[in-house]
């Protein structure tokens, strides 16, 4: 059983196209969890009026909201989880693929045709040349719960699934397009991307 999560902050304008893109992939509403990091929009009301789950993450950060996501689907007995990003960067086909993709392969991620912030190149570098994983950075995810690393800290969710323990056979890179983002959810590029390598250093370092 396969349960979506779309992590978001302050999506109001993103958040409808997200859940209507899902649901046009044969997904369920009561499979369907936004989990609304600490909005202060009208991202909640626009979800629950969708029929939805909607739960609250308090503390701001994407790291956090995806890790209260995956311990939600592990309590609700869900075996597989697909990530979608609530910022409407994902399209419905690249959606449906990572869905599609679940039943094979252990875990799937996008590929986007450029790699626009530099912090982000370098984590998906490394993380290549590791696990043969290429743009752990995408929006969009889907694979199996048993790989939740329950120990995760790092922010950006870098550590959020136990990579190492994946057989290479068993995952899966795809191609996606992208629906152009008015504006990086993230923050100031020049922070992000210091903060992303500062976490793929402390990663290597854990590791």
């Amino acid at each position: 059983m396969l349960g979506v999560l779309i992590p978001a902050r302050n999506e109001e304008k993103n958040i409808e196209a997200v859940i209507k893109n899902i649901l046009d992939c044969d997904i369920s509403p009561d499979d369907i969890y936004v989990m609304d990091n600490n909005s202060s929009d009208q991202t909640r009301t626009i979800a629950e009026k969708l029929k939805v789950n909607v739960s609250l993450v308090e503390n701001i950060g994407y790291h956090t909201a995806l890790n209260e996501g995956m311990k939600l689907l592990i309590k609700k007995q869900y075996t597989k989880f697909c990530i979608i990003d609530g910022d409407n960067e994902i399209g419905r086909a690249s959606i449906e693929t990572a869905i599609i993709r679940s039943k094979t392969y252990e875990f799937n991620v996008g590929k986007r045709p450029k790699v626009e912030r530099f912090g982000e190149r370098i984590v998906n570098k490394v993380i290549n040349h590791l696990y043969g994983i290429e743009d752990l950075m995408c929006g969009v995810k889907s694979g199996e719960l048993t790989y939740y690393n329950n120990f995760n800290k790092l922010e950006y969710g870098i550590d959020l699934i136990n990579l190492k323990d994946i057989p290479e056979q068993k995952i899966s890179n795809f191609n996606i397009n992208v629906n152009k983002r008015s504006e990086s959810r993230l923050g100031n590029n020049f922070i992000v991307n210091i903060k992303l390598i500062i976490n793929i250093l402390k990663f290597l370092y854990l590791k």
